[in-house]
């Protein structure tokens, strides 16, 4: 009987992670192809103004998404996981929104013109009174 033995040696490959733009050195996890690893966890990449926001296996974010504890399997290409980044944006600092006191209910709002006709109404009204003082005046002193 003929017995074969096939002896091979597998295909040794890393999972390399990169900053993207952040700080940091580039990790290295090696492996061999088709082996599964746990994405890792707790790996300290910085970026000034930005958070992280997980990997991806393209660095504009196009490719497919990893989360921390993914399994990601190893292929016979280059395998790089790049971390993604979201932008820290700043608040607003707005003023208090109620006042320290109360408001009054009755005191108009600006935008407010519930009482623009009754305020036009008095405007015209004193209009006319003033101008009647001033004939009759004039006509007393003639």
């Amino acid at each position: 009987s003929l017995v074969l033995k096939l002896y091979y040696t597998p295909n040794a490959t890393t999972l390399t992670y990169k900053a993207n733009g952040g700080e940091g050195s580039d990790i290295v996890d090696a492996g061999v192809v088709d082996e599964k690893l746990i994405v890792r966890s707790g790996i300290v990449f910085t970026r000034t103004g930005y958070t992280f926001a997980g990997w991806n296996t393209k660095a504009d974010g196009s490719g497919t998404l990893y989360e921390a504890d993914n399994v990601y399997t190893l292929t016979v290409d280059e395998d790089v996981l790049y971390a993604q980044w979201e932008e820290v944006l700043e608040e607003e600092t707005l003023p208090p929104t109620s006042p320290t006191s109360p408001q009054n209910p009755n005191q108009p709002q600006t935008g407010d013109t519930v009482n623009l006709l009754s305020w036009l109404i008095v405007m015209v009204i004193s209009a006319l009174a003033m101008i009647s003082i001033l004939f009759y005046f004039r006509k007393k002193n003639k």
